[in-house]
């Protein structure tokens, strides 16, 4: 269980890091789209740990939302 955690907290990391990558839009469309499929991979990563662990991943897929709509609003302030 450890390790997952740590797996997870890794993974959240790099999949804040992506999402902020995605909402850069002054990236060429080739890195845009390359940021938003590693965030897939990331996400799919994540939601198998999330599994393995017993932890809903429809929760964690609406904290990822609320995290998302959290920053986007801190950016339009």
């Amino acid at each position: 269980m450890d390790r997952q955690l740590a797996e997870m907290r890794a993974l959240i990391t790099e999949f804040g890091a992506l999402t902020d990558r995605t909402l850069d839009f002054t990236l060429p469309v080739e890195e845009l789209t390359a940021a938003i499929t590693a965030r897939g991979a990331v996400m799919d990563q994540m939601t198998q740990i999330s599994r393995e662990m017993g932890i809903d991943t429809e929760l964690m897929r609406i904290e990822a939302l609320g995290h998302k709509l959290t920053r986007e609003a801190d950016q339009a302030e």
